[in-house]
């Protein structure tokens, strides 16, 4: 942890971790060194970052400082002064003081323009950081901007930039405003354990997927409320925002996940057709050859990753899962079809050793109205296939978004919404094989365009392909009949 020059206790200021790939015995092979930098003046100073790896190659950043905004009062007060927070930026001049509030003034520019209106300011930008977050200031305290100009800066943040260009390392800003930061001579990056990540964290990283295209989100957790806050990232990513994705979840290693019954009171709690569950973990080889066994989150990712591996519209349904063993061997049908009805994907130990998955299904259990099973909702494959012509017909009407709103824009939406979905209807491997249908039953239908002011929405039918679930065998005995003479 580099820490900075507050008094009277330094705070912490930038969270450096060393990559395991550069690692050595308890994480002592990878060294850092802070020291003042080559470029100094009178009112400021730059730093200077050494990274030593384990081969003894230094790494060096010089001449590291960025300098924000510069200010400066001209006016007929005797004294004017200028403080920096975490939260806000305070003007102070003789004994009236002005809070400009990072809230309200969330960039460089911002506060520049606010200051330029006060009575005896001038502030002007420097460089290219109109735009730059006010809350990387470095922190300042009652500093004179009468005498002579100041210039504010975020060297703790250009640091923490700095360090991230250098190979084998990673830093992290810690939250708040720093003064300086304080020299370090040559010292070892400590090994620590691994943190479990707060729900605050998920939260973190699950909020960042949303700048993501993704199409499968599997968490390495077995915790509910990490599994809530996935689902309904799913749904509002798919729903709201039309970037839709599906989640497989398992639980941790314990009997609140893995008995039969509790996985299936839990699949009704999460019930979505865009959250897949498995209940059971599997057994497998580690980096060292050892037989290992890994919770069902693992084996979520498991499936996550073979639902990545194949093509839209293609069903886990009997495909190998790689492993060593399961956690249990259940039994097909008494024990496996419970767990089905109930929502939870099943990989399960076959009689010939093997281990496939059963049926790749959601946890959503959805029938129509009339009592027919909801493929769409329930199955895996038939809701990723739905999803990838929604995102290719969407992508496809992109094209002529912007375009004059003639009356003759319809028909070659129309026209490019048809093309598009014949490529989808045709078999593989000549098309993509995602819609299914034949000359009395078509893959789509019903293609119409409607028109507004500006705005034109596309409608069809399409009928994504299903998995070939049960094959039943019928066999027909008779006794053999014939007669013979010896």
């Amino acid at each position: 942890m580099l820490k900075d020059t507050t008094a009277p206790t330094a705070l912490d200021a930038i969270k450096v971790f060393a990559d395991q790939n550069y690692l050595g015995p308890k994480g002592a092979a990878i060294s850092i060194k802070i020291e003042t930098g080559a470029l100094t003046s009178l009112s400021f100073s730059s730093k200077k970052v050494t990274v030593t790896l384990p081969s003894g190659q230094k790494l060096v950043k010089d001449r590291v400082i960025q300098r924000l905004f510069r200010l400066q009062y001209a006016g007929a007060a005797t004294a004017a002064t200028a403080t920096v927070t975490s939260t806000k930026l305070t003007v102070t001049v003789d004994a009236q003081s002005t809070d400009l509030l990072f809230t309200t003034y969330p960039t460089v520019g911002a506060l520049v323009n606010k200051l330029n209106t006060i009575t005896g300011l001038t502030a002007a930008v420097l460089g290219e950081n109109k735009r730059t977050a006010a809350t990387t200031l470095d922190a300042v305290s009652a500093q004179d901007i009468k005498t002579a100009t100041h210039h504010f800066r975020a060297d703790v943040m250009a640091m923490a930039k700095a360090i991230n260009q250098l190979q084998g390392v990673t830093a992290e800003k810690q939250p708040g405003a720093f003064k300086d930061l304080a020299n370090i001579g040559n010292t070892a990056l400590v090994y620590t354990d691994v943190l479990d990540a707060t729900n605050t964290d998920w939260q973190t990283g699950i909020d960042l997927l949303q700048r993501f295209d993704v199409d499968w989100v599997v968490p390495l957790s077995g915790s509910d409320t990490v599994h809530e806050m996935v689902k309904e990232h799913c749904v509002f990513m798919s729903d709201t925002v039309n970037m839709e994705r599906r989640a497989v979840v398992g639980k941790s290693d314990n009997t609140d996940g893995t008995l039969d019954l509790n996985a299936i009171n839990y699949a009704d709690t999460l019930r979505s057709n865009r959250v897949s569950l498995v209940h059971l973990g599997i057994y497998d080889r580690n980096d060292s050859g050892k037989n290992t066994f890994y919770p069902p989150y693992v084996t979520a990712a498991l499936v996550g990753g073979m639902m990545c591996g194949v093509r839209p519209g293609e069903p886990l349904t009997n495909k190998r899962i790689h492993c060593t063993g399961m956690q249990r061997w259940l039994l097909n049908p008494t024990e496996t079809d419970p767990l089905i009805d109930g929502g939870v994907l099943v990989p399960w130990r076959t009689y010939d050793n093997e281990f496939r998955i059963l049926q790749s299904i959601t946890t959503a259990v959805s029938y129509d109205e009339d009592g027919t099973y909801n493929f769409n909702q329930n199955e895996m494959s038939v809701g990723a296939a739905t999803d990838y012509l929604s995102k290719e017909i969407r992508k496809v009407a992109d094209e002529l978004r912007g375009q004059k709103n003639t009356p003759y824009l319809p028909l070659e939406l129309k026209a490019r919404v048809e093309a598009r979905l014949k490529q989808l209807a045709t078999p593989e491997p000549e098309g993509e094989g995602i819609l299914i249908g034949d000359d009395d039953n078509p893959a789509f239908q019903g293609v119409t365009v409607t028109q507004g002011t500006d705005w034109m929405t596309v409608e069809f039918q399409a009928s994504p392909v299903v998995p070939a679930n049960y094959i039943g065998i019928v066999i027909h005995t008779a006794p053999y009949q014939g007669a013979g003479t010896v």
